[in-house]
């Protein structure tokens, strides 16, 4: 029920959110065209978002660290409870101009854009566009992303957190977290195993390993021999450096391949017991899912 305030710095803001559909608000926070104030109190934020603790890391530059979050759930909010335009005394009107006609087809427009824009630039294809983007991203530097992953795992996926009621004395309702984000990615990988039915021994093939969270968790704690996948160099290198200071080369083997490609080996066909992909599956596109 906390206000949600909007600092624009760049008019392009409103050209960009009314032209480009959903896409044109995250280029333009991107860009740096607008932030999201902080709220005045710590106790009007939801103590899941900030627990009352937590220390205070608004900036200028990036505004309130939770307020993308907090602006995409009044989305939700209004999303579901829709308030229909009523006139103002001044004779205005409080639609929203996505609800007007107007604003419905420049909406419309700006997601035709996109689309268009999405099929003749987004190659995912085995020879190179995917190679492209992977590289374009996650072979930026390790030393990047091990400055705010976890320091156990490097996991890049999303944790499982306890939540619990929030004790008395807290200060607050809900739910709040409890543990460590390493604690929570343990849980998490722990959890992908065990809907896994992961057994002691068996063959198990990792796609899109990452930096080798899940394979080296696996091959710890069940033996298994584990053949992870990936189209990044820069997240193997790290994987089979964590892999020697473990000692599980004898377990553990990373391959740089396209997952089309690995598919086809004849070799690998029935060769594996459990397959397993976290939050890689969804990035291949619907015109490969097939595949």
């Amino acid at each position: 029920d906390s206000p949600v305030t909007l600092r624009v710095f760049d008019e392009w803001f409103f050209v960009k959110t009314a032209t480009e559909y959903d896409l044109g608000m995250a280029r333009s926070y991107m860009a740096g065209h607008f932030v999201v104030e902080k709220l005045p109190e710590t106790k009007m934020y939801d103590p899941v978002l900030r627990p009352p603790q937590s220390r205070d890391e608004f900036t200028r530059i990036i505004g309130d660290p939770v307020g993308l979050t907090r602006l995409f759930m009044l989305f939700i909010g209004n999303r579901d409870h829709p308030i229909h335009a009523r006139p103002l005394k001044s004779g205005a009107s409080n639609a929203n101009p996505f609800t007007t006609a107007t604003g419905l087809l420049i909406a419309k427009l700006g997601a035709f854009l996109n689309f268009i824009r999405y099929r003749w630039t987004m190659d995912n294809s085995e020879r190179g566009g995917s190679l492209k983007n992977i590289h374009a991203h996650y072979d930026l530097s390790n030393d990047l992303f091990t400055t705010f992953l976890d320091k156990e795992t490097l996991m890049y996926s999303s944790a499982i957190y306890d939540a619990i009621p929030a004790p008395e004395g807290y200060g607050t309702r809900g739910l709040v977290f409890r543990g460590s984000l390493e604690e929570a990615q343990w849980r998490k990988l722990d959890t992908l195993l065990d809907r896994a039915q992961i057994q002691r021994g068996q063959n198990v093939l990792d796609i899109g390993f990452g930096w080798g969270g899940l394979s080296i968790h696996a091959a710890k704690k069940y033996g298994c021999h584990v053949t992870g996948i990936t189209l990044s160099v820069e997240q193997r290198a790290l994987a089979e450096e964590r892999v020697r200071k473990e000692g599980l080369e004898d377990l553990i083997q990373f391959e740089v391949i396209d997952y089309r490609t690995f598919a086809r080996r004849p070799q690998n066909q029935g060769k594996f017991h459990r397959v397993l992909s976290c939050e890689m599956i969804e990035a291949v596109g619907h015109d490969h899912l097939g595949e």
